[in-house]
């Protein structure tokens, strides 16, 4: 699935969301959750297919 550039700025923004929620986290249960979907949204930026269409497993 090729990103858009505004899909890929929505991941960013909530991956950084994700990682100030995990730094304000009172549990470290509740932090390492934050700390996994802010990859699972960092990884949606960077390691699926991009927006110019390349693949990134080709890369």
């Amino acid at each position: 699935m090729i990103r858009s550039r505004e899909d890929l700025g929505y991941y960013r923004e909530r991956a950084e969301q994700e990682i100030r929620r995990a730094e304000l986290a009172d549990h470290p249960d509740a932090a390492r959750a934050h700390y996994e979907l802010a990859g699972y949204y960092l990884n949606l930026v960077h390691n699926r297919a991009r927006v110019d269409g390349s693949n990134a497993a080709a890369n």
